[in-house]
């Protein structure tokens, strides 16, 4: 039986009711097979801590109690051991609770295992998870220790019921006390949708209930200006100091920063850039870790534009990078520039402008609440929308956490993606401003996906400009690769089928509207008719949709069995595949795009129905929605419609049935993007500055400049300024096996164990599957349980952000295990991580569709491998080793587990793209004690 929040309408006042929260360790996360080992319960009213009830409880189990969950709460067997049964218990856990409304954090997961043990309670409950997804709209997470944590409530111990209990119990008042915060607008708007999503805090969101808190919780912000600003002192600025005096030991850095340490790479770097800019030249600089390069190219911009009049848009390529330059970088520039945050008519000298999907609508905000029923997840984010808008003054979802299951399928639904189309601007709009904010600003900060955006659409989506600065210039191939191709799978059908149903809100209205108006019978037939089409096109159209994805899935099985390699789940389409066997899919194909077809040419006759009965003012929120579905319809049309005709020459096509969650897709990318870069892109602009850590292979930037079609007039390594002889050991591995061989996992398990002991922990280390992570995780832990020594692995532990937190965080020492995104991007500063292993060199996929596809165009294999394959992951394996040491006063050991570094002739090109390290070859029993014994001197 799995329980459910209970509404709490008509009830008493919150002020007087009790309040039980509730906590349990167990053996596992199945309520049908885990057991209960332990309860608290902590007794409370809306000021005060009362009772309180703790019990082991033995689960009469034939062997022990989990080890890692001894791990996680230090309970154990022995523990354990006398303790009463569950069912002993029973009768005083249900007395102590009787009338009395639970908390909990996560609360289903506690109430549903005493349910499994026989418990039959009918006591309503609050979700502290949940209130706090509502309330605390910004946080990582929404896990009991970084809540905790936010709000400064002490807890005795982790993972034990009662000290769980009660922190739970504290923050749920915390969470009632931010209520008392809120305005009545947007209180009325909670108490709303939670009755109409059946969410159970419908009392709590309402003005006369007063709820205080043990003691006062963080205050809410109230800084308004999306360019957060710095304390500065006022040390008398030289607003005529020229780019080299900015960076100077004398400069406005060194006045502004307590700790300024003078880099004459950052220097140098912002003398060339300035000198690209003032010149109208294109320029390439590597910038080695600690160069300071976001300062180096702000401040150049900045004084630039000043001087020009002219706009300089920066790129990044994450969107968290855009918002550090915006709330940290740029106020220290404009400090140092002696520039304004605003100008005389109140236009920002730097602003952010990111895609249209970032930004809230509110149109279809208020849209939304207005409902008569809404989904429950939707419900939740759109309470948590209501709160975030009493804070935000920009409308970007970054501000807020909305990292929860279904929570970016269903933003897309309240984004501003697809106002480009929006007919009527009458009403405030958040993407309307930072676009007027964009049109009138000396600096843009955006990010390389709108960039690519903008070059696809042939402009419009930027504000025009002349030069560009283009970090992180390493991804923007990929990025490029990913503006101009698609993926089609079932939910991108999904979505479309939802939105043209007769149920979806949008066409409800459509036809509230018109039933309202229309008079004759012709056009009330018509109207029906319309709608019986539109629910028939809906089912057609999803069962086609899931064929068609059900024979792609199909073919590439068959083709891939056909071909010996059946372990695989992606298959390239070629030439020679559109045989008999293509046929089937090419026809669903055909009969998918038909109904798209069909789909659009129903709704536009909605659309035509709702102009012709004069509705376009009261129905235009409506109409935008339509013109907006319509426009999706025929792209998708246009996309699945490619796999109907023979393969485009100058692009890559495959199917793709690795994805479990997202099922079969079929996809698209272009085989090269350097002509459309370098025509459409770098030749249009007067100067572009493209900039990386890691931009070059073997000395010199000929790879990403013949992938790119960038053609520098200048270029520039600048090295990082850290001593890395005296702060970092490379150790090459060389009698590991190859990768693949049966004794490699074993190894190099074995290796990372000796390792992280030799120290201490603070040991990261870097794969290039998950697939490898899953095989190492397990045998890890329990090899290093003994040292005392916590495991986290990505997709496992939980995400990249936490686990880097946690790294940064936890008092146990840590081993973290890691692949994708925690190869560059992340900044462990300290002795908090000082080995970093890669254990393995980060080659492609070699039957990666878009990297074969490319590879291919070198003629032959030989080339390919030598001036495509190794470049690309020389700047990886550079990316990689780039998170070791990350202050001048850092100190560690980089690990190599792959021998082929050292046994391969193609080994040198990676060693020579590491900086000047103190580096040695050894055995893998050697490890340990190299590692020791250099984290000791």
């Amino acid at each position: 039986m799995l329980y459910s929040c209970y509404s709490m309408s008509n009830t008493p006042s919150l002020q007087n009711m009790l309040f039980a929260a509730v906590d349990l360790e167990t053996t596992g996360l199945d309520p049908k097979q885990d057991q209960i080992i332990e309860i608290g319960i902590q007794i409370f009213d809306s000021e005060n801590m009362l009772d309180q009830f703790s019990m082991l409880i033995d689960p009469n189990l034939d062997v022990g109690i989990p080890v890692h969950i001894t791990d996680l709460t230090g309970i154990t067997s022995a523990d354990l051991e006398g303790q009463p049964n569950i069912e002993s218990v029973m009768s005083d856990v249900t007395k102590l609770l009787e009338g009395k409304i639970i908390v909990g954090h996560n609360v289903g997961f506690d109430l549903n295992f005493l349910s499994a043990a026989g418990f039959e309670l009918i006591n309503r409950a609050f979700d502290t998870w949940e209130l706090a997804y509502v309330l605390d709209f910004d946080s990582p997470d929404y896990s009991l220790e970084t809540l905790l944590s936010r709000h400064n409530i002490y807890r005795a111990q982790a993972h034990r019921a009662l000290d769980d209990a009660k922190a739970t119990a504290e923050l749920f008042l915390r969470l009632n006390d931010f209520i008392n915060h809120l305005s009545d607008s947007t209180i009325d708007i909670l108490k709303s949708v939670s009755i109409k999503a059946n969410l159970p805090f419908d009392d709590l969101f309402d003005s006369s209930v007063q709820l205080h808190a043990l003691s006062s919780p963080k205050e809410p912000s109230k800084d308004k200006d999306p360019l957060r600003k710095i304390d500065l002192p006022n040390r008398g600025r030289d607003s005529t100091s020229d780019i080299s005096n900015i960076f100077g030991p004398t400069g406005p850095l060194a006045a502004y920063l307590e700790y300024y340490e003078e880099r004459e790479t950052q220097r140098e770097m912002a003398e060339h850039v300035y000198g690209a800019l003032t010149d109208s030249t294109n320029l390439m600089v590597e910038a080695g870790t600690g160069t300071g390069k976001s300062l180096a190219y702000l401040i150049p911009a900045l004084r630039f534009s000043e001087s020009t009049g002219k706009r300089v848009i920066v790129s990044t390529r994450t969107l968290n990078l855009q918002d550090q330059l915006l709330n940290k970088d740029a106020p220290l520039s404009l400090a140092a520039t002696d520039l304004p945050e605003f100008n005389e008519y109140q236009d920002p000298t730097v602003t952010v402008l990111k895609g249209r999907a970032n930004y809230l609508c509110i149109r279809r905000f208020e849209s939304a609440i207005s409902q008569s029923s809404i989904p429950r997840e939707n419900g939740l984010l759109l309470a948590k929308c209501a709160v975030w808008m009493e804070d935000t003054q920009t409308g970007d979802s970054s501000e807020m956490n909305i990292n929860r299951k279904n929570g970016i399928s269903l933003w897309r639904e309240l984004s501003s993606e697809g106002a480009g189309l929006c007919q009527f601007a009458s009403k405030e709009c958040y993407l309307a401003e930072a676009r007027q904010k964009a049109n009138n600003a000396s600096v843009i900060l955006t990010n390389h996906a709108l960039l690519m955006a903008d070059l696809v659409s042939g402009g419009g989506v930027l504000p025009e400009y002349s030069h560009l600065i283009i970090d992180e210039a390493h991804h923007l191939e990929d990025q490029a690769t990913a503006a101009m191709g698609f993926q089609i799978n079932q939910s991108s059908f999904r979505e479309l089928v939802d939105r043209i149903r007769p149920q979806n809100a949008n066409i409800r209205s459509a036809n509230r509207l018109l039933q309202s108006v229309v008079t004759s019978a012709s056009t009330r037939t018509l109207l029906e008719e319309l709608f019986a089409e539109l629910t028939s096109m809906s089912v057609r159209l999803s069962e086609t949709s899931s064929h068609t994805l059900l024979l792609a899935g199909n073919l590439a099985t068959l083709k891939l069995e056909a071909a010996a390699r059946d372990s695989e789940r992606v298959w390239r389409i070629s030439q020679d595949d559109r045989d008999e066997t293509y046929e089937p899919l090419k026809l669903a194909i055909e009969n998918t795009s038909l109904l798209l077809d069909e789909s659009a040419g129903c709704v536009r006759k909605l659309n035509d129905l709702i102009h012709a009965e004069q509705l376009a003012l009261p129905a235009r929120d409506v109409i935008n929605e339509l013109t907006i579905l319509i426009s999706d319809l025929l792209d998708l049309r246009i996309s699945i419609a490619e796999f109907a005709d023979p393969p485009s020459d100058s692009s890559v096509y495959w199917i793709d049935g690795s994805n479990v969650r997202s099922g079969t897709s079929l996809n698209m990318a272009p085989i090269g993007v350097a002509q459309i870069l370098s025509h459409d892109l770098f030749r249009e602009k007067a100067s572009v500055v493209l900039t990386s850590a890691t931009l070059s292979t073997g000395g010199d930037f000929d790879h990403l400049c013949t992938r790119l079609g960038f053609i520098p007039d200048e270029g520039y390594r600048l090295e990082s300024p850290f001593d890395y002889r005296a702060s970092t050991q490379t150790l090459l591995v060389e009698d590991i096996s190859n990768p693949g061989s049966p004794k490699n996992q074993q190894e190099i398990i074995d290796c990372i164990a000796n390792t992280a002991i030799a120290a201490e922990g603070r040991t990261l280390a870097l794969f290039t599957s998950n697939a490898a992570i899953k095989a190492t995780y397990s045998v890890l832990r329990a090899k290093l349980r003994s040292n005392n020594i916590l495991v986290l692995a990505q997709g496992i532990s939980g995400t990249p952000d936490r686990l880097v937190r946690r790294m940064r965080e936890e008092d146990r020492p840590v081993v973290l295990l890691g692949t994708s995104s925690l190869w560059e991007g992340i900044d462990i500063q300290g002795d908090r991580l000082q080995a970093l292993i890669l254990t393995k060199l980060p080659f492609e996929v070699p039957t990666d569709p878009v990297f074969a596809a490319r590879s291919e165009t070198y003629g032959d294999s030989y080339k390919a491998f030598t001036e495509y394959s190794i470049p690309k992951a020389v700047i990886r394996f550079r990316q990689g080793f780039g998170r070791l040491i990350r202050s001048s006063t850092d100190r560690g050991v980089f690990v190599v587990l792959d021998s082929r570094i050292v046994n391969r002739n193609y080994g040198k090109r990676f060693i020579e793209g590491l900086p000047d390290t103190s580096m040695k070859t050894c055995s893998m029993k050697e490890i340990g004690e190299n590692t020791k014994t250099w984290l000791l001197n």
